[in-house]
């Protein structure tokens, strides 16, 4: 049984991002859906002084393009406050230097212009960190001008999956619409669980931030145990 998932390229997403890829055979960045500003398609959350905070990457272009259409918006000096913010929050941590030797490197990259190469490659980068192999593909090919349900039936489809691997933010509409009813492919739903990890110089765990601060404070090995038992 050869098993999917599918989500759309987000910027230096939470670990559960991560579970979704370990679980499947293939993972398909879905890029050619609507590009939401303030979304988790150009930002995410990250301890800064100890709070949870919010770093975004600026864009250019209306709020109709599609996420493989999204251009970086280099007016402002994005990358060198991304770095900073980083560097100084993280570089004690346990394994801090293993994930900012990771990362630093492409976010400072100007020759990355667009939001998706941008995602994507911290996504792959970081997966090959963890020791998480799969086969990544993008939706180029899928007709995107059809319902959410009928986009990843035709991504199963064409991979020949019969198993889809779904977060749990997806289940409404996609037993709303009924569709998968339809099929031979089965749907398995993450299960997300509060379970904490010991998070440098905080005694009350704040969870939903980026993967960064997971392998910042645990490393490869921990950090791969925690995205196999938390979803």
């Amino acid at each position: 049984m050869t098993s999917i998932s599918i989500m759309q390229p987000t910027y230096l997403p939470w670990p559960g991002y991560f579970n979704l890829i370990h679980k499947s055979d293939i993972f398909i960045f879905l890029s050619g859906v609507k590009f939401e500003k303030s979304s988790w398609h150009h930002r995410n959350y990250f301890l800064i002084s100890g709070n949870k905070t919010a770093l975004t990457v600026p864009i250019k272009g209306s709020r109709l393009q599609s996420i493989k259409e999204v251009e970086i918006n280099e007016q402002t000096s994005w990358r060198k406050k991304h770095i900073n913010s980083l560097f100084y929050n993280y570089k004690n941590h346990d394994y801090g230097k293993d994930i900012l030797d990771l990362i630093i490197p492409i976010i400072e990259s100007k020759e990355i212009i667009m939001i998706e190469e941008l995602n994507i490659t911290l996504i792959k980068t970081i997966c090959e960190y963890l020791g998480i192999s799969v086969t990544f593909s993008t939706d180029r090919k899928i007709n995107q001008n059809i319902d959410k349900s009928t986009r990843l039936i035709e991504i199963c489809n064409k991979h020949k999956s019969n198993l889809y691997y779904s977060p749990f933010g997806s289940k409404k509409y996609i037993e709303n619409e009924r569709l998968f009813e339809k099929t031979n492919i089965q749907i398995k739903y993450q299960s997300p669980k509060s379970i904490c990890y010991n998070q440098r110089t905080l005694n009350d765990f704040i969870p939903y931030l980026s993967v960064v601060d997971l392998i910042a404070n645990l490393g490869s090995n921990k950090s791969l145990e925690y995205i196999n038992k938390s979803f």
